[in-house]
């Protein structure tokens, strides 16, 4: 019932929106028919792919701070979301373009206001918008205003700010000009080799039983995500439904994308299962989040093992909630680096001759005692498919060197680890099919690119690529 009422409220939303473009379309109006959407998404009882199906092209809210904010959000969480947006367009091969409707370029806040970006900081947050697909951007707002909710949202110009001065003026200019000098790198395709899945009815499951007070969708899917945007590997974001309407034959599946995860995949399609299998023995990599393939397509219980669990090579032998502040301890298996799980924990014992092969294992009194694994992986097959699948609550960056591990293995164009955690990289095809770097650092520090390149604190550096980078092999763990 609790699945019945969000679908219910997403599809009314739906049908309100579509009932609104209808309106438009009749009145002749083509090719500029969009809706701004708040960050937040995953949080509300919408569609956001169903939403902006019938319009011309998404657009989005972009907020890395706000009103009580004390730092901004991650950047690969940023990014993640950007991703997502891009995902929601609704032409198949996603090369329409989105827009950034809202902007932020100044302190925000109706009551309580935040974090206020530091000089050139809204550039770098704007040129990741265009970097992940955005075409079109407007600053949130001109001028603040006097009156009203949003009088302490904060613009290009302030209140009493004169017209052609002040820093975000400058900043806009430079932005606008950023813009205009690299028109065709921004019009091409993102072209992505990583695909990061995710279900709506999941979602909706998610929300209305999220089993640990320390749960939250986004962080899961970043957990995954973030090893991979550190790499300056595009990610495509999509709804596993997409997957399935585009890419019905594991084949045509493993050409578009050589690794595909899933965060806390508690609901797929039976179809889905079959396409994944096939992906994997054809040679793909697939990432797999607690608590998968629990429930079915009407919220309740299977009453059978995890599908995805058993593709895996692993049995979930316990289960625990680790409700905030609980953690449990965990070791990785060859280098003896300890760490601390969170959120869920899944204790999986390897099936007997599949073959898997523990990454973390549980070293408390409990899960360790009883010799559980905290995360495995699977090879399967001769042509080189591996299951991954992820028990618990991991540290997003103790996943580094098993996502560098897979691209090097898969050769997926990257551009490899930076050496400040803050700066964004990602190679970008123009119209011309040029491929370019981009780097952005989203830090207070300056950076030394690989090629001696000095980037400041929010820079953005872009340069042509001469040729894909080749990154040497490298263990694990070190």
């Amino acid at each position: 019932m609790l699945l019945d009422f969000r679908r219910f409220m997403a599809q009314g939303i739906t049908h309100f929106v579509n009932m609104q473009v209808g309106v438009l379309r009749n009145a002749g109006v083509v090719g500029c028919i969009t809706s701004n959407s708040n960050g937040g998404y995953w949080g509300r009882a919408i569609d956001h792919n169903e939403i902006f199906a019938q319009m011309d092209f998404p657009s989005y809210d972009n907020y890395p701070v706000w009103g009580g904010s004390l730092k901004p959000d991650a950047p690969s969480k940023v990014a993640m979301m950007l991703d997502t947006v891009r995902g929601w367009t609704s032409s198949k091969d996603r090369t329409a373009g989105w827009m950034v409707a809202e902007q932020l370029i100044g302190a925000q806040g109706h009551d309580i206001m935040g974090w206020t970006p530091r000089p050139d900081q809204i550039v770098a947050w704007s040129a990741q918008t265009l970097l992940h697909g955005a075409t079109s951007l407007a600053f949130f707002r001109y001028r603040a205003a006097t009156f009203g909710q949003e009088m302490f949202c904060y613009g290009i110009l302030d209140h009493a700010t004169p017209r052609g001065k002040g820093r975000k003026w400058k900043e806009t200019k430079k932005l606008y000009e950023l813009a205009r000098v690299h028109e065709k790198l921004w019009l091409g395709p993102v072209t992505a080799k990583v695909a990061l899945l995710y279900s709506i009815d999941g979602i909706f499951s998610w929300n209305a039983q999220p089993q640990s007070t320390a749960f939250e969708f986004t962080d899961e899917a970043q957990r995954m995500y973030h090893g991979f945007w550190r790499n300056g590997a595009a990610t495509d974001v999509v709804t596993m439904q997409r997957v399935l309407d585009s890419f019905p034959q594991a084949d045509a599946l493993l050409a578009q994308y050589s690794i595909i995860l899933l965060p806390a995949p508690i609901m797929i399609p039976d179809a889905l299962v079959e396409l994944l299998s096939s992906f994997v023995k054809l040679g793909g990599i697939l990432w797999v989040g607690y608590r998968s393939d629990l429930k079915d397509s009407n919220n309740n219980m299977r009453r059978a093992t995890s599908r995805l669990a058993d593709l895996a090579g692993v049995e979930i032998e316990e289960i625990e909630s680790l409700n905030a502040p609980l953690t449990r301890s965990i070791v990785e298996k060859t280098s003896g680096i300890k760490s601390n799980a969170t959120v869920w924990t899944d204790g999986l014992r390897i099936s007997e001759g599949s073959g898997a092969s523990t990454l973390w294992s549980y070293s408390d009194d409990f899960f360790g005692s009883l010799g559980l694994s905290a995360m495995t992986q699977r090879e399967t097959g001769s042509n080189g498919g591996v299951v991954v699948y992820m028990g618990t609550g991991l540290d997003a960056e103790l996943l580094l060197p098993l996502a560098t591990d897979h691209l090097q293995r898969q050769k997926v164009p990257h551009t490899g680890l930076s050496d400040n955690p803050m700066v964004e990289q990602l190679l970008r095809r123009d119209v011309d099919g040029k491929v370019w770097r981009v780097a952005i650092d989203h830090g207070g520090k300056t950076s030394n690119l690989d090629d001696g390149t000095e980037l400041k604190p929010f820079a953005v550096n872009i340069r042509e690529s001469v040729e894909q980078p080749q990154n040497p092999p490298r263990q694990l763990y070190q």
